[in-house]
């Protein structure tokens, strides 16, 4: 049960920051387009010891440098859909309800292993 639930929530977890990072894509601001493809999901993190899973999402580094002005200037201007704000958004709107998706998912998993 341990092994099928962790898999299921990992799965879960990793559906959820793919959605919420398909989102930013449409509201990433695109000028030449080296922000919107500085984007990356970096992975899952399991850290046993603290009992966390951790999935990363983000924008900038060498490809971007100017990926956090450009996030949090809310007085720039752009084309919709694109906006500042363009990660941040997206995982607060996937944050609603997201307990109940992953404990779902968790359950699914579990109620089909029986």
């Amino acid at each position: 049960g341990g092994t099928k639930a962790s898999h299921a929530l990992k799965q879960a977890m990793y559906k959820e920051a793919a959605e919420a990072f398909a989102e930013s894509q449409f509201e990433v601001p695109v000028d030449k387009g080296f922000l919107r493809s500085s984007g990356q999901a970096y992975g899952i993190q399991v850290d046993e010891s603290a009992k966390e899973i951790v999935y990363t999402i983000g924008y900038g580094g060498v490809a971007a440098p100017y990926a956090l002005y450009v996030h949090e200037n809310l007085e720039a201007r752009h084309n919709a859909p694109t906006k500042a704000k363009y990660l941040e958004d997206p995982v607060k709107r996937r944050a609603q309800g997201m307990g109940n998706r992953l404990g779902d998912a968790v359950e699914n998993a579990l109620r089909s292993s029986m």
